[in-house]
């Protein structure tokens, strides 16, 4: 697949850019009601450089899913965990096979450092369309 293909026939459904501090972050969660409009879904994630001089650190991210969007549980297989600066993760999801609700959880720990903080960004974006070209 081409990364052409992928832009133009992709949505980019919702982000969280923040500088992120220890604890957890959400994203909004997303209605998949027409999910079944897509074959693909992918979680998006980048850290920058951490400030604040931490003697370490760990960001793990989740996709979670719900019925109701209410009561969440983590996806099996859907986890990754960064911890070296300026890296970039992704996390694949077939939104047909989930249940209606989705959002991304990321949980940012520090030891020691100085009121530390990173650049965190998540992006989820839904691509290969049932039916094309996809506007939004």
């Amino acid at each position: 697949m081409h990364g052409f293909y992928l832009l133009e026939n992709s949505l980019l459904v919702y982000g969280l850019n923040k500088a992120a501090e220890a604890g957890v972050h959400e994203t909004a969660s997303l209605d998949q009601e027409d999910r079944v409009r897509y074959h693909e879904g992918i979680v998006e994630v980048s850290i920058g450089e951490v400030g604040g001089a931490p003697d370490a650190k760990s960001i793990t991210v989740k996709l979670q899913e719900s019925d109701d969007d209410t009561n969440w549980e983590d996806v099996s297989g859907a986890q990754i965990v960064l911890g070296v600066d300026k890296t970039v993760g992704q996390i694949a999801f077939q939104p047909p096979k989930r249940k209606r609700y989705v959002k991304v959880v990321a949980t940012v720990a520090f030891t020691d450092g100085t009121s530390p903080s990173i650049p965190l960004a998540i992006h989820v974006r839904l691509f290969a369309p049932m039916r094309g070209p996809v506007y939004p």
